[in-house]
């Protein structure tokens, strides 16, 4: 529900653990985002892109009715996340944090996939360095764990929100939707299924990725053209 604009360092403030979407329209723009390409800092590897082909469908007056996935969101998605009662222990973990948070384990069939999903890439990625091939992707592709284990975590949520019932009381505002039976839905160990359709989004992502380099890295050659192409049209 936000727009942000990088500055001359790229700076783009992201806060906590948030799924963070950004529309970019315009090509040519991207890069002054995202190294996309050289990705020194391992910046790049962080976010990931999707490249959106332009709609056939003819321009029609938008309806002020709210569309069905936007009616998901606010009836039930975001409801059911709010109910999660987070631990609020003085207890620390391992990196000397508060535990605040609520944790989800992989049953022991999406574990056994979750680790031959990202042997497969590291060895993808070795294999690239040896060869000094795509050193920005290589990077990306380095990031397979956390970006897996984010995935599987949204696809958990999804499915255990499937069939979750409401509290049966009235509600005057959206804020009051209460989900009494999230925590023990969400602590349910993540599945072999939600596994696998997290790895399905990973072998998307890494596709999208290849064609948005691709993409960027055409639209200077084009713009390139247009200039000598007018360059010479001036002389004629």
């Amino acid at each position: 529900g936000s727009g942000v604009k990088a500055d001359e360092e790229r700076c783009i403030n992201f806060d906590e653990q948030t799924l963070t979407l950004t529309a970019n329209v315009q090509q040519q723009f991207l890069t002054q985002i995202l190294d996309i390409e050289e990705d020194s800092q391992g910046f790049a590897a962080r976010h990931d892109v999707v490249l959106v082909k332009p709609s056939t469908e003819p321009m029609t007056r938008k309806s002020k009715d709210i569309g069905p996935a936007s009616d998901f969101m606010l009836d039930r998605l975001i409801p059911f996340c709010q109910s999660i009662r987070t631990a609020n222990s003085h207890d620390t973990d391992d990196t000397g944090n508060r535990i605040r948070y609520t944790t989800c384990e992989f049953d022991n069939d999406a574990q056994e996939l979750y680790e031959k999903y990202i042997t497969r890439i590291a060895q993808e990625a070795e294999a690239n360095e040896r060869q000094e091939i795509e050193p920005a992707y290589t990077a990306y592709l380095r990031k397979v764990g956390i970006r897996l284990g984010k995935l599987a975590l949204i696809q958990h949520t999804l499915d255990a929100l499937e069939g979750a019932k409401r509290d049966s009381r009235g509600y005057d505002f959206d804020s009051d939707i209460k989900f009494s039976c999230a925590n023990k839905r969400i602590s349910q160990p993540i599945s072999r299924e939600s596994m696998q359709r997290a790895i399905k989004w990973c072998i998307t992502l890494c596709k999208q990725r290849q064609l948005v380099v691709d993409s960027t890295r055409s639209a200077p050659m084009k713009r390139e053209a247009q200039l000598l192409l007018g360059g010479q049209q001036q002389k004629m």
